[in-house]
């Protein structure tokens, strides 16, 4: 029989609850620990995409993948929706950087899935943003601006103020390149908006800077200048001298294109002047020098050879000491180059010997960089003008200092120029030496192959007599972005046809390789006309057979 004690127990522990816990105690013990375990591998997840992500901004793409795969599996363990999502979309990003935009967008569409199933709207813009980045990498512009419009709407709608810059940034370049600068002044406008509000006087020059590149592309100067002024004002107000400096130079560009070159030589001077160069303040004539060169080169860009030339050479007067004879070394070397590529050697001889007598005696490590660029134009100039073994004497110096000072692209320049000099002796077993030292150091240093060569060796084969070979390798060659203006190789393939027999293969690349001198004689039109002759009856290209660009006419008629 149970006593009236036990029931009055009894009673008492039902009252406040105690058989309640005792009779769940045990089945609340699994929950809890499951909780445990959940919150663990959620925490494993976070610190596996946070590594993940870090990887990708060390440029680490491939082994970024690996992490944020582990970390989607955690995520889809723990039933994790949002992590799940932010992990497709940053193991999307990751294949991006691998270039592989198909994966990407399979990817990126998976985390769009999920940012609209759990209403997550900062995933949502994120994730369309992403598919248009992919559709621009699928070649698919129409796509690309669908999907960004899309983020751009999300993110405007929901104040989500650092994905609507973004878009607005990303359809501004989409825009860019489908060649709508109108559009492009649009978006970068409502992005100058935000960045002004969020004090970010970097991102509020560029796009000044964007701007003011955009109306010079409509021919709209002086509201170019206008916005070209604004970004250099904002640009000082950042530590980010090559800021300055791009900011600086499109204001010069816009003053060279209204007459106003000494205006663009005031703006770029003060610029060049606020900073230091080779470790080195520069006094005012080396920024001067320094300035008259970016101005030259602003001149070779808009294709207006001639006053690039008249500058520099004009430069090269009043140097009162060597200090400020040695600031001109840099024009000196582009003068070289210029007058030995258009054929007039005298001209060439003229200004190495006075760099020669400049650089002899320099021994200051802050011209080191100039006696380099010197050395390598000579370097050229003598191999134009027939003297292998002087030229074969500078490479071989210029191959050790490379290889002292461990400079990977002076080490193949000096290869290629060994490989060529030995090529216009005839020595075409040294050429086969040095063009494979050169391959095997690009595969080893994952360098790109130096198409130079490439094209040496291709001139070989059409001498030595494989002609399908050589047809192989220059079609290769101007099949890459770099090589379509390569006439060489257009009148090699030209003449590899005639050889083979096939007159109308070998006209067709006479005719393209007549429309690339074409265009070439047109942009010379600029010089002085004895400039004009030179070109045309001088000048030569190839690398092993020199012909005359006058000879390549005849040879088509």
């Amino acid at each position: 029989m149970v006593s009236r004690k036990a029931i009055g127990l009894a009673a008492l522990a039902i009252a406040l609850g105690l058989a309640e816990v005792e009779a769940i105690a045990p089945a609340a013990e699994q929950p809890i620990a499951q909780t445990a375990i959940v919150q663990d591998r959620k925490a494993e997840g976070d610190r596996l995409l946070e590594q993940g992500n870090q990887l990708r901004q060390k440029n680490q793409p491939q082994q970024a993948l690996e992490v944020l795969l582990n970390a989607l599996a955690i995520y889809r363990e723990i039933k994790d929706r949002k992590g799940e999502g932010f992990a497709l979309k940053d193991i999307g990003n990751a294949y991006s950087e691998l270039k592989d935009n198909a994966k990407n967008l399979e990817y990126q569409q998976q985390a769009l899935a999920i940012a609209r199933e759990i209403k997550d709207t900062d995933l949502e813009a994120r994730a369309l943003n992403n598919i248009g980045l992919a559709h621009q990498g699928l070649g698919k512009p129409a796509k690309e601006i669908e999907y960004l419009q899309q983020s751009l709407t999300i993110a405007t709608n929901t104040q989500n103020s650092f994905m609507e810059f973004t878009a607005l940034i990303n359809l501004a370049d989409a825009y860019s390149r489908g060649k709508q600068p109108k559009k492009v002044i649009e978006f970068v406008e409502s992005a100058l908006k935000l960045a002004r509000t969020q004090n970010t006087k970097e991102q509020e020059a560029r796009l000044l800077l964007t701007l003011a590149k955009t109306h010079t592309i409509l021919k709209d100067y002086q509201k170019g200048i206008y916005f070209a002024k604004q970004s250099v004002k904002t640009s000082w107000q950042t530590n980010n001298q090559q800021l300055k400096l791009e900011c600086g130079t499109i204001l010069a560009t816009l003053f060279i294109k209204i007459g106003q070159e000494e205006n663009a030589i005031n703006e770029l001077q003060k610029i060049v002047e606020s900073t230091k160069k080779d470790g080195h303040e520069l006094t005012k004539y080396e920024a001067r020098k320094f300035t008259e060169l970016m101005i030259a080169q602003i001149y070779i860009q808009l294709e207006d050879f001639q006053p690039a030339i008249n500058l520099l050479e004009r430069g090269l007067i009043g140097a009162k000491n060597p200090v400020e004879r040695a600031a001109n070394l840099p024009s000196l070397g582009i003068l070289i180059m210029f007058y030995g590529a258009i054929g007039d050697n005298q001209k060439a001889n003229e200004f190495g010997k006075q760099a020669l007598e400049i650089a002899k005696n320099l021994e200051d490590p802050k011209y080191l960089t100039s006696k380099l660029f010197l050395t390598i134009f000579l370097l050229y100039i003598s191999l134009e003008q027939g003297k292998h073994q002087e030229t074969i004497n500078g490479a071989q110096e210029l191959l050790k200092f490379a290889r002292d000072n461990k400079s990977t692209d002076l080490e193949l320049f000096s290869l290629f120029m060994l490989a060529q000099t030995y090529g216009r002796q005839g020595d075409y077993s040294k050429v086969k030496q040095y063009a494979q030292q050169s391959l095997t150091i690009s595969q080893e240093r994952k360098v790109p192959q130096e198409e130079m060569m490439l094209s040496l060796l291709a001139d070989i084969s059409i001498k030595e007599g494989r002609i399908n070979e050589a047809i192989f390798t220059y079609r290769k060659l101007l099949s890459t972005d770099n090589n379509n203006s390569d006439v060489n190789s257009r009148v090699s393939l030209a003449r590899a046809y005639q050889k083979l027999n096939l007159p109308s293969t070998a006209i067709a690349f006479y005719k393209q390789a007549v429309n690339q001198i074409e265009k070439q004689r047109i942009l010379m039109q600029t010089f002085a006309s004895g400039l004009q002759e030179s070109f045309l009856k001088k000048s030569t290209f190839g690398y092993l057979t020199q012909i005359k660009r006058a000879d390549v006419y005849r040879e088509l008629s």
